[in-house]
């Protein structure tokens, strides 16, 4: 197996590895043993990480120009990583799309 890429974020793995496998490129996540692991059993500081692997070496020309190719289109479309209440001054994760604080959504005057 031959690493294309790797990340903390298993979530990404598994979508890159199923992206990679729909364009005929086997693939398969490594590390997903360690998930259980993240934030209970790892060492302060450590994080679990999951390498997106390819099964046959003479793909990895192709695989990397996809992963790359890829990962430029996510991150495009991907949530900013913070955003501040207008309303409260309030910091908030992307992922999140009103405020805990204050109820307002985000990007409301």
């Amino acid at each position: 197996m031959t690493c294309v890429h790797r990340t903390s974020d298993r979530s990404l793995a598994q979508l890159l590895c199923g992206a990679l496998e729909s364009h005929g490129i086997p693939a398969r996540v490594d590390g997903e043993h360690l998930a259980p692991l993240q934030g209970a059993a790892l060492p302060a500081g450590a994080a679990a990480e999951f390498r997106v692997c390819i099964a046959d070496p003479e793909q990895l020309p192709q695989a990397l120009r996809f992963v790359r190719d890829w990962r430029e289109r996510h991150a495009r479309t991907r949530p900013p990583s913070y955003w501040v209440c207008r309303g409260c001054g309030e910091t908030h994760e992307g992922q999140f799309s009103s405020c805990w604080r204050c109820g307002a959504e985000e990007g409301a005057a």
